[in-house]
């Protein structure tokens, strides 16, 4: 059965695979294995796999996994059993016909509650578990009573492993991310880097991905250069990003950042994908144009070795 949120025994509250991978990289969560169902009548244990890897050493994203059977009355078996699941069965077999209304849009959310960072200045020195079962009991019942409902993320990253599987799908036009209350489909969402015109681009941000090199800078900042380009007046120019060390410290996951940025930077080819939240501006200096691709928030970008 596929699990697709669990209670954290070390955040107090449920969450899903997305949510728990950034919180183990924010030093909230503590380990993989501090899970469990999420109905309030079953404590079966449950691991995130691939929790404690970076993203370009997973074969597959962080999933939740049963350790153990659960509850003979699991509320959550219950649900799973009896819903109807005709979405999950026409993504899992690739059927053209699904329609926006199979699926909830997933929610872009551009800011981080002040509850995430509460508990990573909480982290380090530990946060308790729940005080006792009764209170347990009360936060699931809390978190189930809000229903089915979409997905919200904080990070790029979520949006770039869902637009992956996704495009394996061929269903890219039927997914959707909720943008401040517009959707957009993940195919125009996705911007490729590939000699498209900078003026016939979107005027708002988009998600532009594309092969590139990581280069390091002064000290600790680095620049993601694509191996691509975009057209302008005539003239093809490479898009980059320039990734402060400040932007880096700033981070929710600073020290995940801090790992993928230094074991990439030390090729020299395009090593990795990029996938960045923005939009390409032209800058001229010395009457040589570039195009920049500039995030505020490390939650916008993106790096995966493989995709």
């Amino acid at each position: 059965m596929k699990i697709e949120q669990a209670y954290s025994l070390d955040s107090d509250e449920t969450v899903d695979a997305e949510l728990a991978y950034d919180y183990y990289w924010a030093g909230i969560i503590k380990n993989k294995k501090n899970f469990e169902c999420p109905a309030e009548n079953c404590t079966v244990p449950i691991t995130c796999a691939n929790l404690d890897k970076i993203r370009q050493d997973m074969k597959v994203d962080p999933y939740f996994k049963t350790v153990g059977e659960h509850e003979p009355d699991c509320e959550l078996v219950r649900e799973v059993l009896t819903k109807n699941t005709y979405s999950d069965l026409v993504e899992e077999s690739g059927n053209n016909r699904a329609k926006k209304t199979d699926t909830f849009p997933d929610v872009f959310g551009f800011s981080r509650p002040a509850s995430h960072f509460d508990k990573k200045q909480k982290s380090p020195k530990g946060i308790s578990v729940v005080s006792s079962e009764e209170d347990k009991r009360k936060r699931k019942t809390e978190s189930n009573s809000a229903g089915r409902q979409s997905s919200t993320h904080y990070a790029l990253r979520a949006f770039v492993s869902k637009f992956l599987r996704y495009k394996s799908l061929s269903i890219l036009g039927q997914r959707y991310i909720n943008i401040k209350g517009y959707d957009v489909s993940y195919k125009e969402m996705f911007v490729s880097v590939s000699g498209g015109d900078l003026k016939n681009i979107s005027k708002y941000p988009r998600i532009y991905f594309g092969k590139a090199f990581i280069d390091k800078r002064k000290e600790s900042d680095y620049s993601a250069n694509f191996e691509d380009s975009l057209s302008f007046d005539g003239e093809l120019l490479r898009p980059s990003t320039y990734i402060s060390e400040s932007l880096i410290n700033d981070g929710f996951t600073k020290k995940l950042s801090q790992e993928k940025f230094e074991a990439l930077s030390n090729k020299n080819y395009p090593i990795c994908w990029v996938f960045v939240y923005g939009i390409p501006k032209v800058k001229t200096v010395n009457s040589k144009s570039y195009i920049n691709i500039n995030v505020s928030n490390l939650d916008y970008f993106d790096l995966r070795e493989k995709i």
